[in-house]
């Protein structure tokens, strides 16, 4: 990146710490031949995920809802 060699695990770090619209050269072999490309850094914030009940679960669906919610599944139908 930018001249300098970066691990795979140091990336995320790399770029994190660069401002959003940042140009990053990236040089990398394919098929032998040293190649070159500039990309800019853009921020892409959390993915965000609602987790609800449905009407009728599985024993699975049920069993995967009360691990992420860490209660047990009538508990959290009650407080509705």
């Amino acid at each position: 990146m930018n001249g300098i060699r970066v691990r795979q695990s140091d990336i995320d770090d790399r770029l994190a710490e660069m401002k959003e619209g940042t140009p990053v050269r990236i040089s990398y072999f394919r098929n032998d031949m040293l190649r070159e490309t500039t990309v800019t850094t853009r921020y892409v914030g959390p993915a965000q995920y609602i987790v609800r009940q449905t009407t009728s679960p599985t024993p699975l669906q049920r069993s995967i809802f009360e691990g992420w919610v860490r209660c047990p599944w009538d508990a959290v139908a009650a407080q509705k």
